[in-house]
Protein backbone atom coordinates (compact mmCIF):
# COMPACT_ATOMS: atom_id res chain seq x y z
CA UNK A 1 0.00 0.00 0.00
CA UNK A 2 1.05 3.64 -0.46
CA UNK A 3 -0.18 7.18 -0.05
CA UNK A 4 -1.55 7.10 -3.59
CA UNK A 5 -3.57 3.94 -2.86
CA UNK A 6 -4.99 4.40 0.65
CA UNK A 7 -3.11 7.35 2.10
CA UNK A 8 -4.50 10.52 3.67
CA UNK A 9 -2.93 13.93 3.15
CA UNK A 10 -3.73 16.02 6.21
CA UNK A 11 -3.65 19.77 5.55
CA UNK A 12 -3.02 22.07 8.51
CA UNK A 13 -3.12 25.81 7.79
CA UNK A 14 -1.33 27.57 10.65
CA UNK A 15 -1.22 31.26 11.53
CA UNK A 16 0.16 32.32 14.92
CA UNK A 17 -0.55 28.80 16.18
CA UNK A 18 2.53 28.34 18.33
CA UNK A 19 0.47 27.54 21.43
CA UNK A 20 -1.54 24.72 19.84
CA UNK A 21 0.14 23.41 16.68
CA UNK A 22 2.30 20.70 18.25
CA UNK A 23 -0.63 19.19 20.14
CA UNK A 24 -2.74 19.15 16.96
CA UNK A 25 0.01 17.45 14.97
CA UNK A 26 0.57 14.86 17.71
CA UNK A 27 -3.09 13.79 17.48
CA UNK A 28 -2.71 13.32 13.73
CA UNK A 29 0.51 11.32 14.11
CA UNK A 30 -1.31 9.06 16.59
CA UNK A 31 -3.71 7.78 13.89
CA UNK A 32 -4.14 4.02 13.70
CA UNK A 33 -4.29 4.31 9.91
CA UNK A 34 -0.61 4.04 8.91
CA UNK A 35 -0.54 5.73 5.52
CA UNK A 36 -0.61 9.47 5.93
CA UNK A 37 1.29 12.67 5.36
CA UNK A 38 0.90 15.96 7.18
CA UNK A 39 1.27 19.20 5.26
CA UNK A 40 1.68 22.24 7.51
CA UNK A 41 1.30 25.59 5.77
CA UNK A 42 2.62 28.52 7.78
CA UNK A 43 0.61 31.55 6.66
CA UNK A 44 3.38 34.05 7.49
CA UNK A 45 2.92 33.78 11.25
CA UNK A 46 4.27 36.53 13.48
CA UNK A 47 5.17 34.11 16.28
CA UNK A 48 7.38 30.99 16.15
CA UNK A 49 4.81 28.75 14.47
CA UNK A 50 7.16 28.10 11.54
CA UNK A 51 10.03 27.04 13.82
CA UNK A 52 7.74 24.63 15.68
CA UNK A 53 6.53 23.16 12.37
CA UNK A 54 10.10 22.68 11.12
CA UNK A 55 11.13 20.95 14.35
CA UNK A 56 8.17 18.60 14.07
CA UNK A 57 9.17 17.79 10.48
CA UNK A 58 12.73 17.01 11.55
CA UNK A 59 11.37 14.50 14.04
CA UNK A 60 8.96 12.75 11.64
CA UNK A 61 9.43 12.30 7.91
CA UNK A 62 5.69 12.21 7.29
CA UNK A 63 5.52 15.96 7.90
CA UNK A 64 6.03 18.56 5.17
CA UNK A 65 6.29 22.27 5.92
CA UNK A 66 5.40 24.99 3.45
CA UNK A 67 5.96 28.68 4.16
CA UNK A 68 3.49 30.89 2.30
CA UNK A 69 5.01 33.80 0.38
CA UNK A 70 2.44 36.14 1.92
CA UNK A 71 -0.42 35.95 4.40
CA UNK A 72 -3.41 34.86 2.34
CA UNK A 73 -5.82 33.45 4.91
CA UNK A 74 -7.03 29.87 5.48
CA UNK A 75 -8.38 29.27 1.97
CA UNK A 76 -5.13 30.25 0.23
CA UNK A 77 -3.09 28.21 2.71
CA UNK A 78 -5.26 25.14 2.19
CA UNK A 79 -4.91 25.52 -1.56
CA UNK A 80 -1.14 25.33 -1.13
CA UNK A 81 -1.73 22.13 0.81
CA UNK A 82 -3.87 20.69 -1.98
CA UNK A 83 -1.21 21.62 -4.53
CA UNK A 84 1.35 19.56 -2.58
CA UNK A 85 -0.84 16.62 -1.50
CA UNK A 86 -0.11 13.10 -2.76
CA UNK A 87 -2.60 10.95 -0.82
CA UNK A 88 -5.69 9.33 -2.28
CA UNK A 89 -7.68 11.26 0.32
CA UNK A 90 -7.30 14.74 1.80
CA UNK A 91 -8.50 16.10 5.12
CA UNK A 92 -8.30 19.52 6.74
CA UNK A 93 -7.52 19.78 10.45
CA UNK A 94 -7.45 23.22 12.07
CA UNK A 95 -4.25 24.11 13.90
CA UNK A 96 -5.96 24.37 17.30
CA UNK A 97 -8.16 21.25 17.08
CA UNK A 98 -7.65 17.54 17.80
CA UNK A 99 -8.67 14.27 16.17
CA UNK A 100 -9.19 10.86 17.75
CA UNK A 101 -6.70 8.06 16.94
CA UNK A 102 -9.20 5.91 15.04
CA UNK A 103 -10.61 8.77 12.98
CA UNK A 104 -9.25 8.04 9.51
CA UNK A 105 -9.49 4.26 9.88
CA UNK A 106 -13.18 4.62 10.76
CA UNK A 107 -13.92 7.05 7.95
CA UNK A 108 -12.08 4.98 5.33
CA UNK A 109 -13.99 1.89 6.42
CA UNK A 110 -17.19 3.70 5.41
CA UNK A 111 -16.02 4.30 1.84
CA UNK A 112 -16.46 2.40 -1.39
CA UNK A 113 -15.84 3.24 -5.03
CA UNK A 114 -18.94 5.44 -5.09
CA UNK A 115 -18.17 7.56 -2.02
CA UNK A 116 -16.07 10.70 -2.49
CA UNK A 117 -16.78 12.61 0.75
CA UNK A 118 -17.02 11.23 4.29
CA UNK A 119 -18.26 13.45 7.12
CA UNK A 120 -17.90 12.47 10.76
CA UNK A 121 -19.51 14.11 13.77
CA UNK A 122 -17.47 16.37 16.01
CA UNK A 123 -17.35 17.42 19.62
CA UNK A 124 -17.84 21.13 20.07
CA UNK A 125 -15.87 22.75 22.87
CA UNK A 126 -16.20 26.43 23.77
CA UNK A 127 -13.12 28.15 25.13
CA UNK A 128 -12.33 29.13 27.87
CA UNK A 129 -15.14 27.39 29.79
CA UNK A 130 -14.27 24.08 28.01
CA UNK A 131 -17.88 22.96 27.83
CA UNK A 132 -17.93 20.02 25.41
CA UNK A 133 -20.87 18.49 23.59
CA UNK A 134 -21.52 16.50 20.40
CA UNK A 135 -22.22 18.93 17.57
CA UNK A 136 -24.88 16.67 16.04
CA UNK A 137 -27.18 14.86 18.48
CA UNK A 138 -27.29 11.07 18.30
CA UNK A 139 -31.03 11.32 17.59
CA UNK A 140 -30.42 13.18 14.29
CA UNK A 141 -32.12 11.26 11.49
CA UNK A 142 -29.83 12.49 8.72
CA UNK A 143 -26.93 10.09 9.23
CA UNK A 144 -26.09 8.00 6.18
CA UNK A 145 -26.07 9.14 2.53
CA UNK A 146 -26.03 12.94 2.36
CA UNK A 147 -27.44 14.91 -0.56
CA UNK A 148 -26.61 18.42 -1.72
CA UNK A 149 -30.10 19.74 -0.95
CA UNK A 150 -29.83 18.73 2.71
CA UNK A 151 -26.28 20.09 2.95
CA UNK A 152 -27.42 23.48 1.65
CA UNK A 153 -30.56 23.56 3.82
CA UNK A 154 -28.42 22.97 6.91
CA UNK A 155 -26.86 26.42 6.46
CA UNK A 156 -30.19 28.16 7.09
CA UNK A 157 -30.73 29.46 10.60
CA UNK A 158 -34.47 28.94 10.24
CA UNK A 159 -34.31 25.13 9.93
CA UNK A 160 -33.81 22.49 12.58
CA UNK A 161 -30.68 20.96 11.02
CA UNK A 162 -27.14 21.53 12.35
CA UNK A 163 -24.97 23.54 9.95
CA UNK A 164 -23.06 20.72 8.27
CA UNK A 165 -20.61 23.22 6.81
CA UNK A 166 -18.79 23.20 10.16
CA UNK A 167 -17.76 19.58 9.69
CA UNK A 168 -14.28 18.57 8.45
CA UNK A 169 -14.75 15.84 5.85
CA UNK A 170 -12.40 13.34 4.30
CA UNK A 171 -12.40 13.97 0.54
CA UNK A 172 -11.22 11.81 -2.35
CA UNK A 173 -8.43 13.88 -3.91
CA UNK A 174 -9.25 12.81 -7.47
CA UNK A 175 -12.72 14.35 -7.10
CA UNK A 176 -11.04 17.69 -6.37
CA UNK A 177 -8.35 17.46 -9.01
CA UNK A 178 -10.48 16.04 -11.82
CA UNK A 179 -12.89 18.95 -11.43
CA UNK A 180 -10.14 21.56 -10.90
CA UNK A 181 -11.73 22.74 -7.65
CA UNK A 182 -10.01 24.87 -5.00
CA UNK A 183 -11.02 26.89 -1.95
CA UNK A 184 -12.29 30.37 -2.81
CA UNK A 185 -9.73 32.81 -1.45
CA UNK A 186 -12.12 35.79 -1.53
CA UNK A 187 -14.24 34.24 1.23
CA UNK A 188 -13.54 34.80 4.92
CA UNK A 189 -16.26 32.36 6.00
CA UNK A 190 -17.88 29.43 4.25
CA UNK A 191 -15.00 28.53 1.94
CA UNK A 192 -15.04 24.93 3.23
CA UNK A 193 -18.76 24.52 2.56
CA UNK A 194 -18.46 26.17 -0.86
CA UNK A 195 -15.86 23.61 -1.92
CA UNK A 196 -18.18 20.78 -0.81
CA UNK A 197 -21.10 22.31 -2.72
CA UNK A 198 -18.99 22.54 -5.87
CA UNK A 199 -17.92 18.91 -5.48
CA UNK A 200 -21.43 17.61 -4.90
CA UNK A 201 -22.80 19.66 -7.80
CA UNK A 202 -20.19 17.88 -9.95
CA UNK A 203 -21.54 14.53 -8.82
CA UNK A 204 -19.48 13.68 -5.74
CA UNK A 205 -21.33 11.33 -3.35
CA UNK A 206 -21.23 11.94 0.39
CA UNK A 207 -22.01 10.06 3.59
CA UNK A 208 -22.45 11.38 7.14
CA UNK A 209 -21.29 9.23 10.05
CA UNK A 210 -22.56 9.58 13.65
CA UNK A 211 -19.09 8.85 15.09
CA UNK A 212 -17.62 11.76 17.07
CA UNK A 213 -14.00 11.70 15.89
CA UNK A 214 -13.00 15.37 15.61
CA UNK A 215 -12.58 17.76 18.55
CA UNK A 216 -13.37 21.33 17.53
CA UNK A 217 -12.42 24.19 19.86
CA UNK A 218 -14.33 27.42 19.37
CA UNK A 219 -12.72 30.59 20.65
CA UNK A 220 -14.46 33.94 20.97
CA UNK A 221 -12.30 35.33 18.18
CA UNK A 222 -12.65 32.38 15.82
CA UNK A 223 -13.47 33.34 12.23
CA UNK A 224 -16.56 31.13 12.37
CA UNK A 225 -17.68 32.93 15.53
CA UNK A 226 -17.42 36.42 14.04
CA UNK A 227 -19.58 36.92 10.95
CA UNK A 228 -19.63 40.48 9.69
CA UNK A 229 -22.22 41.92 7.35
CA UNK A 230 -19.55 42.05 4.65
CA UNK A 231 -18.56 38.39 5.05
CA UNK A 232 -22.21 37.28 4.86
CA UNK A 233 -22.68 39.36 1.72
CA UNK A 234 -19.58 37.77 0.18
CA UNK A 235 -20.74 34.22 0.83
CA UNK A 236 -24.17 35.14 -0.50
CA UNK A 237 -22.56 36.36 -3.71
CA UNK A 238 -20.71 33.04 -3.99
CA UNK A 239 -24.07 31.27 -3.69
CA UNK A 240 -25.46 33.40 -6.53
CA UNK A 241 -22.37 32.57 -8.59
CA UNK A 242 -22.90 28.88 -7.79
CA UNK A 243 -26.43 28.98 -9.23
CA UNK A 244 -25.15 30.74 -12.34
CA UNK A 245 -22.25 28.29 -12.75
CA UNK A 246 -24.51 25.24 -12.59
CA UNK A 247 -27.53 26.75 -14.31
CA UNK A 248 -29.69 24.00 -15.79
CA UNK A 249 -27.66 21.22 -14.13
CA UNK A 250 -29.08 21.20 -10.59
CA UNK A 251 -32.19 19.46 -9.30
CA UNK A 252 -35.12 21.72 -8.54
CA UNK A 253 -34.87 20.98 -4.81
CA UNK A 254 -31.24 22.06 -4.75
CA UNK A 255 -32.01 25.34 -6.53
CA UNK A 256 -34.92 26.00 -4.19
CA UNK A 257 -32.78 25.30 -1.11
CA UNK A 258 -30.06 27.67 -2.33
CA UNK A 259 -32.56 30.41 -3.11
CA UNK A 260 -34.03 30.07 0.38
CA UNK A 261 -30.54 30.25 1.91
CA UNK A 262 -29.71 33.38 -0.11
CA UNK A 263 -32.95 35.03 1.04
CA UNK A 264 -32.26 34.06 4.65
CA UNK A 265 -28.88 35.75 4.46
CA UNK A 266 -30.36 38.85 2.84
CA UNK A 267 -32.77 39.12 5.79
CA UNK A 268 -29.83 38.75 8.21
CA UNK A 269 -27.96 41.55 6.47
CA UNK A 270 -31.03 43.79 6.47
CA UNK A 271 -31.68 43.11 10.16
CA UNK A 272 -28.06 43.91 10.99
CA UNK A 273 -28.27 47.17 9.04
CA UNK A 274 -31.43 48.18 10.92
CA UNK A 275 -29.83 47.34 14.26
CA UNK A 276 -26.71 49.30 13.33
CA UNK A 277 -28.78 52.30 12.25
CA UNK A 278 -30.77 52.19 15.49
CA UNK A 279 -27.60 52.05 17.58
CA UNK A 280 -26.19 54.98 15.64
CA UNK A 281 -29.40 56.95 16.12
CA UNK A 282 -29.42 56.26 19.88
CA UNK A 283 -25.77 57.24 20.17
CA UNK A 284 -26.35 60.48 18.25
CA UNK A 285 -29.37 61.30 20.42
CA UNK A 286 -27.41 60.64 23.59
CA UNK A 287 -24.55 62.84 22.43
CA UNK A 288 -26.95 65.65 21.58
CA UNK A 289 -28.49 65.44 25.05
CA UNK A 290 -25.07 65.48 26.69
CA UNK A 291 -23.95 68.53 24.72
CA UNK A 292 -27.24 70.47 24.96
Amino acid sequence: MSLEETGVSVIIAAYNAAATLENTVRTVLAQTHPFLEIIIIDDRSKDNTLDIAKNLAKADGRIKVISAEKNGGPAAARNLGLDNASGQWVAVVDSDDEILPQRFATMLAATNDDIDIVFDNLSYTTVPDMHERPYIAASFDGFGPLGLETFILSHRRSVDIPNLGFLKPLIRRSAIENNNIRYKTDLKIGEDAMLIMDLMARGAKAVLLPDVLYRYFRHAGSISAVQSRESIAAINQSYEDFLDRFYGELEAGVVRAMRELINDNKRRIAADEIASDMCGFRLSSALRELTS
